[in-house]
């Protein structure tokens, strides 16, 4: 319902015209481009508009990738969706993108106090045992600068760090 976009595709499909048709006799196969996606607020606080996505279908998976911008601030985004798997034995699908202050200051991140630099993060988002997805976080802090005054601790710029965890 919020989602909008142009869409320019080709499909193959086979549809045998016989009697007592069964679902494995159908197999469709195509591409599909969308432009100028958009959507509307994602988890009520990320604005996704300005994507481009690929998309790939086979008989055995959807594939897709492609750019957009999440309040702004571009990412990547891929993903793959298994016909015949369940639904917690699918591949994640991942958005990348690379923060610096200004991105964190426009996705609502308030820690410029804390890190300074640009962060290559990759989220992944995956079924999980529950109803709601697995949200995974993973940061390469290494060319970033890390200042936590309260505890007198800091991180110079290019000493290797990663932050990995899992969002709530």
């Amino acid at each position: 319902k919020a989602a909008d976009g142009k869409v320019d595709s080709q499909f193959k499909i086979k549809l045998p015209l016989v009697s007592g048709l069964k679902s494995d006799e159908v197999s469709i196969e195509g591409k599909a481009k969308i432009t100028d996606g958009r959507f509307g607020k994602v988890g009520g606080q990320f604005d996704v508009q300005g994507f481009t996505l690929a998309l790939d279908l086979t008989g055995a998976a959807l594939e897709a990738k492609g750019d957009l911008l999440v309040n702004g601030v571009p990412a990547k985004v891929s993903g793959q969706r298994v016909f015949g798997a369940e639904a917690d034995q699918q591949p994640p699908v991942k958005v990348t993108a690379s923060l610096d202050e200004t991105d964190r200051n426009q996705l609502g991140l308030d820690i410029n106090d804390l890190v300074s630099g640009v962060v290559p993060i990759e989220i992944t988002l995956q079924k999980g045992l529950g109803p709601a997805p697995v949200i995974h976080l993973k940061a390469d802090l290494t060319n970033a600068a890390l200042n936590i005054e309260p505890i007198a601790w800091s991180k110079i710029q290019g000493r290797p760090a990663v932050l990995e965890t899992d969002i709530a």
